[in-house]
């Protein structure tokens, strides 16, 4: 997934426009596999939160403190040594509206960084929906679900609401802050961890929740006529995610050095790619859209950068 990041920022499968209802391969792979990194994470984070945060109440205001640390370094970071002049962004920022202020630092004026806010709501939230009943945690996984399904297919139509397609926007993993509590929960109780027929049923559901949100969105679009196909404000990517997590519960087999590397500096990764992908294209005067050497080359140049930082921050920054 660290990997799968790094090629859909580096645009190497992903077309300009993605068309519903397309039917090209290429189309298929962007909407509904390498779109599903930052919606993995999500699952995994909520649901390895929710494991800790039920045993030690304690847990919550650290992580929440590291969470918030994470979003104020990387985020000011980018936008001071991003495209622009930083001083001048910032300024002009704050002479917007509170709203528009507010958007800026949050969603669309911090590029990648959007997921360390977005994971800092999420893991509010999860904090206040871990002890609540399971049928409670279903009813508001439910409703989330719907209003993605609900929301999405009016927005590409709608100038007055653009903001509510951004893929930066907390509400479009909101499901995940009920999800990771309610894995939690059957992780706990053996449904993720014991028979393995039992398990077998849950990943086959999994899947076809997955492939029925796919055909029913290509289907709403088409009906609604949209020029592309949203990211993250549909339901497909949630299920995905799903899908992809339980799959990995499911796998018994001990994960090999390479798989252990990348999942120990996959935060890492994503930390670092940004800054190398603008340094590329600074150097190499263009944006090489779709070209391997340029994934290759900002993935091979992101891992040593991630292992060079982590050793030399003793702040948990990366």
């Amino acid at each position: 997934m660290a990997c799968a990041v790094v090629a859909w920022h580096t645009n190497l499968f992903s077309p300009p426009q993605i068309p519903p209802g397309a039917g090209s391969l290429r189309s298929l792979f962007c909407l509904y596999f390498l779109l599903l990194p930052v919606p993995c994470f999500f699952m995994i984070s909520t649901f390895l939160f929710s494991l800790k945060v039920k045993e030690n109440s304690g847990y919550a205001l650290p992580r929440l403190e590291r969470l918030l640390f994470l979003y104020l370094f990387w985020s000011f970071l980018w936008i001071l040594i991003g495209p622009g002049n930083g001083i001048l962004i910032i300024k002009a920022a704050l002479n917007v509206s509170f709203w528009n202020a507010l958007g800026f630092f949050t969603c669309w004026g911090i590029g990648a960084y959007y997921f360390f806010f977005c994971l800092l709501v999420i893991t509010a939230l999860v904090v206040a929906s871990v002890r609540l009943p399971p049928w409670a945690l279903w009813a508001l996984l439910a409703a989330s679900l719907v209003c993605l399904a609900g929301v999405g297919p009016g927005i590409p139509g709608r100038e007055d609401l653009f903001f509510l397609g951004m893929d930066s926007l907390p509400a479009n993993f909101l499901p995940f802050a009920f999800a990771g509590p309610l894995m939690a929960r059957g992780y706990r109780t053996g449904w993720l961890d014991g028979n393995p027929a039992r398990m077998r049923n849950v990943l086959l559901a999994a899947l076809a929740a997955f492939i029925a949100s796919a055909i029913l969105e290509q289907w709403i679009f088409l009906g609604f006529h949209v020029p592309r196909m949203l990211n993250y404000t549909r339901p497909a990517p949630f299920f995905g995610a799903v899908f992809a997590f339980i799959l990995a519960m499911s796998i018994r087999r001990k994960p090999g050095k390479a798989i252990r590397f990348l999942s120990d500096y996959s935060l890492a990764i994503y930390c670092t790619h940004p800054a190398i992908m603008m340094t590329y294209v600074v150097f190499a005067g263009r944006e090489p859209r779709g070209e391997l050497a340029y994934t290759l080359t900002v993935l091979a140049a992101s891992i040593p950068a991630s292992v060079i930082l982590r050793r030399a921050f003793s702040r948990g920054l990366i």
